[in-house]
């Protein structure tokens, strides 16, 4: 399932004018995942909240598949960058269970799912009785990713996931939605300023500046334009830094790598 936005503008009066979206014609294919970054005010999550119907176009249209898309779907998990927006229970086990009410699960079924995606997210059963306010801000992440994937949607909107997560944790998020992706076929937006982690896990990048796409395309391409991001204050992830500066001492086109362990197999290659 592919998302679709042709002309796409959002004004809202009490919102700075850079929080603004100021057409936008893009689209989301299925299968993948897109990192959606830039300055801040520059229209990130305003468009994760029109993605997900959360806001309404002040102009253009947004299509979900081939329908066009006038109310919030099942077919849609938001991860909100504010956590506090995203609970409706007071404990763990309460909130996905209410997540899971207006299916038809067996109440076996529904505790089986419940615990497969504490599993999933790097939590587990024990979490069940925990008050989600105890939750550390690491652990309400992985709550919140697990409220979304509950009830099992095809588009996964993610809004600063990173925030408060450990490395180890990060590694384990990529793991995760690389395995939604390609197992599972989820068409994944991810929103927020960790260049770090959307260079590993990400295809596409899309760069919004002042509300609109200042640049987009596979992630490589788009990262490589370090001086094009350094005018707008985006930063390079480093293996890609690291790449762009053997070829300006150098003339060396190593060319751009997801790990840096590959990265050094190719530096001791060359300088073999």
């Amino acid at each position: 399932m592919e998302i679709r936005c042709k002309n796409v503008t959002y004004q809202d009066p009490l919102l700075d004018y850079q929080d603004s979206i100021l057409d936008i014609t893009y689209t989301f294919h299925n299968d993948q995942i897109y990192g959606v970054i830039g300055p801040s005010g520059s229209g990130k999550t305003t468009l994760l909240e029109l993605l997900s119907k959360e806001k309404i176009p002040s102009s253009g249209m947004i299509q979900l598949g081939s329908e066009k898309k006038c109310m919030p779907s099942r077919n849609i998990g938001y991860l909100h960058q504010n956590l506090e927006h995203q609970f409706i229970g007071l404990t763990v086990e309460e909130e996905l269970d209410y997540l899971l009410e207006s299916f038809s699960y067996r109440l076996k079924e529904k505790n089986k799912r419940i615990k497969e995606v504490l599993i999933m997210v790097g939590l587990d059963d024990s979490y069940l009785n925990r008050k989600i306010e105890t939750l550390s801000h690491g652990e309400k992440r992985k709550m919140g990713l697990a409220s979304i994937l509950v009830y099992n949607p095809k588009i996964l909107l993610l809004d600063e996931p990173t925030f408060g997560l450990s490395p180890k944790d990060k590694k384990e998020l990529i793991r995760l939605l690389k395995r939604l992706k390609n197992k599972y076929h989820k068409l994944i937006i991810i929103a927020g300023h960790d260049v770090e982690f959307m260079h590993v896990v990400c295809d596409s990048v899309c760069v919004l500046y002042q509300g609109t796409i200042y640049l987009e395309g596979n992630k490589y391409e788009v990262f490589a334009k370090e001086e094009q991001l350094k005018q707008i204050h985006i930063k390079v992830p480093q293996i890609i830094s690291f790449s762009n500066l053997v070829y300006k001492r150098t003339k060396i086109n190593m060319g751009y790598r997801d790990d840096m362990n590959d990265l050094i197999k190719d530096v001791y290659r060359y300088v073999k």
